[in-house]
């Protein structure tokens, strides 16, 4: 089963994430997109999803900067206009991780 979508994040260089992804990349990840908890029926309406894959630490420097530079349109896009500038300061910081979705199933 080949990757169907990438999701990429980023963290700290060290910790217990990154210790876990390295001993075994195996990973699955949940999304909820709706909650609604409806007391009188004791429920929650909800929609999630979730993913399958293997995890990896993003080495290569194209790579990394398109990755940087998808996270960064999506959280701070009033100012791309100093993407360079700080990604040059703090990119050196983070460790960029991709997660090679292989399966995706959903639930409502």
């Amino acid at each position: 089963m080949g990757k169907i979508f990438i999701l990429y994040f980023h963290c700290a260089k060290q910790g217990h994430k990154v210790d876990a992804i390295k001993a075994n990349p195996k990973v699955s990840f949940s999304v909820v997109v709706k909650d609604e908890v409806i007391p009188e029926e004791f429920t929650t309406y909800f929609r999630s999803v979730q993913g399958f894959g293997k995890a990896r630490i993003v080495e290569d420097a194209d790579e990394r900067l398109k990755a940087f530079r998808v996270i960064c349109e999506k959280f701070s896009m009033p100012v791309m206009h100093r993407f360079d500038e700080i990604v040059t300061k703090e990119g050196p910081g983070a460790l960029i991780v991709a997660i090679d979705i292989e399966h995706i199933t959903g639930k409502e």
